[in-house]
């Protein structure tokens, strides 16, 4: 199955219109699944975000895309969704600075 698909997640913790998380779902019946602290900072990560502490959900999210891309490789699609949750929380992080 396509990691990046847009079925919504089954535990209905994410908004339907992103993408559903390949290491909550996916990955974790896999030998090669990420450690739990890594599952961990990638839901206090988006918990950030959510929370519009985009600097916290960078920092989260950065340590959770070495991690992954550290265990599958930089361009592996098990890192497709951190990488764009990362992305987003950059994003919103230099747009609120700009705010100021």
């Amino acid at each position: 199955e396509n990691p990046r698909s847009t079925k919504p997640c089954a535990s209905n913790q994410h908004r339907k219109d992103i993408l559903c998380c390949p290491i909550s779902h996916e990955m974790a019946s896999s030998s090669s699944a990420p450690a739990p602290d890594t599952n961990e900072m990638y839901e206090e990560g988006v918990a950030a975000f959510k929370a519009k502490d985009y600097t916290k959900a960078a920092e989260l999210l950065s340590e959770v895309v070495e991690n992954l891309a550290a265990l599958h490789g930089d361009l592996a699609p098990e890192c497709a969704d951190a990488y764009f949750q990362y992305g987003r929380a950059l994003l919103m992080e230099v747009e609120e600075k700009e705010e100021q």
